[in-house]
């Protein structure tokens, strides 16, 4: 499983085709766009993989000048389910947390 959420970049007028590109996308919302063009964006994804696969194309795709990714987070479903990973989107630090039941 993985969530995410980033901000888009795009020029004013681009926006309304970019804005419907992002929610052709599965798993894709829409929470935030200024009038300068930033579009703020979660990705819920229940395979790793394909949600970075889906940020990828997020950042491809046409109107789209940047994309930043602000947070991650996702759990491996082949692990204990009581791991969890974060990092920022900065990667400056990860940490590791392991909530015992």
């Amino acid at each position: 499983m993985s969530i995410s959420s980033l901000v888009l970049h795009a020029k004013p007028e681009d926006v309304e085709r970019v804005r419907k590109q992002v929610l052709a996308i599965a798993g894709t919302d829409i929470h935030a766009v200024s009038p300068e063009g930033k579009i703020v964006v979660t990705l819920d994804d229940p395979d790793t993989q394909s949600a970075t696969d889906k940020l990828t194309e997020l950042h491809k795709l046409d109107g789209v000048q940047a994309a930043a990714l602000v947070y991650t987070y996702f759990e491996d479903e082949n692990r204990n389910s009581s791991d969890h990973h974060f990092s920022n989107a900065a990667g400056k630090e990860e940490a590791h947390d392991v909530i015992q039941a």
